[in-house]
């Protein structure tokens, strides 16, 4: 990777993880935009008990669940970190991000989700969205609330998650939910919008990602940080562990219907249950601490991954990018062309074609730092 990209005392390990997030992002992207039989089964309206889990396409579609999980968590991650290195006036750029996120849903990305697959409404709220509404409200609980009180609210509304559902919905689970309920608890369509990612629960991800970054910036040695974040990997998948087998509460009436191992990853995403957090954000925190201790060690980051690294610094210039790269090729290709494997070979390539961009981008970031280019 160019050296003149890097930008300490940024992390590698941290925009590692962040870019293989959005590289298997690409992925599910890719095929919603060019595979006819793309397999969506991840919210209990979407399921029926009882019917056949395909492998091939269940786990292509698994493994993109760790891509928002992480990119919240991180975004969280990233607040506390740029509070540690630029003080207050990181407050000012964090919160001027977070209302250019909130509109670039509903004003430009609607328009080109609409090209990659049929949307029910005209205004989309997806993730974009989501981690901007959540870094509002986590810009708030910095300025206002000790660390302490922020993470066990977080942690709180995550185990009370199915609880506030059913309380919010009056226990009526098969009515559609519309207005502040669909924005803030369970996602839902009204009108003329189409929530994707309701704002709590990300929010309360993000707030575990502040925390995760006060751990980072912390003057603590490296090797006590790395433990930290090893073993709330540990507890996280023991989490999951545990609320998976009960099979009960805590998955949102996603359950398993045998003990098959597919049936053990089939968790609800929409909205995010406390099993699919659980299962996705394990694992990346134990990959966090792996890298961070190779990274303390001087051994920096595996050669064949480091353009991942500069993708995971210009990730909302690679997530704008595919985007309409995706809703173009959509455009261009007989629908006789689309399949599975014409989608994964276009997310294998998505890294590499738009890595020249996402190193653009960086250096004209760098070289105007008061510019626009903030905000991206």
């Amino acid at each position: 990777m160019d050296s003149s990209l890097a930008a300490p005392p940024r992390s590698d390990a941290v925009d590692l993880l962040r870019g293989l997030a959005i590289a298997l992002m690409g992925l599910d992207h890719a095929l919603a935009a060019l595979d006819p039989g793309h397999f969506v089964t991840d919210s209990p309206a979407l399921w029926t008990s009882g019917a056949e889990l395909p492998a091939v396409p269940f786990l292509l579609r698994w493994v993109s669940h760790f891509c928002a999980p992480v990119f919240v968590l991180l975004a969280g991650a990233g607040l506390a970190l740029a509070r540690a290195r630029h003080g207050a006036h990181a407050t000012q750029r964090g919160a001027e991000r977070a209302v250019f996120l909130m509109l670039l849903d509903p004003l430009a990305l609607s328009w080109v989700w609409a090209r990659i697959e049929p949307l029910p409404r005209p205004w989309l709220f997806q993730v974009i969205f989501a981690i901007g509404a959540a870094m509002a409200l986590g810009l708030l609980a910095l300025r206002w609330l000790p660390s302490r009180l922020r993470t066990g609210l977080a942690v709180s509304y995550l185990l009370a998650q199915d609880l506030v559902i059913y309380a919010v919905l009056r226990g009526d689970l098969d009515s559609p939910p519309e207005g502040a309920i669909a924005f803030l608890f369970t996602g839902g369509i009204g009108a003329q919008y189409f929530v994707v990612y309701p704002v709590l629960p990300w929010c309360a991800v993000l707030l575990l990602g502040v925390q995760l970054g006060e751990w980072l910036s912390s003057s603590e040695p490296g090797p006590k940080v790395e433990r930290k974040v090893a073993r709330a990997g540990l507890a996280v998948l023991a989490l999951f562990l545990l609320v998976r087998s009960a099979n009960g509460y805590g998955n949102l009436g996603l359950y398993r219907d045998d003990l098959s191992p597919l049936q053990w990853l089939h968790c609800a995403k929409y909205p995010p249950a406390l099993s699919y957090l659980a299962m996705t954000l394990g694992p990346a925190l134990l990959l966090l601490a792996a890298l961070l201790r190779r990274e303390r060690e001087g051994h920096g980051m595996p050669r064949g991954l480091a353009p991942l690294v500069t993708l995971g610094r210009a990730a909302l210039v690679f997530y704008l990018a595919h985007l309409v790269l995706l809703a173009a090729l959509r455009a261009a290709l007989p629908e006789s062309w689309r399949g599975t494997w014409l989608a994964v070979g276009v997310a294998l390539a998505l890294p590499f074609v738009l890595l020249p961009l996402a190193q653009a981008f960086l250096r004209a970031r760098r070289r105007y730092p008061r510019s626009w280019l903030r905000l991206l």
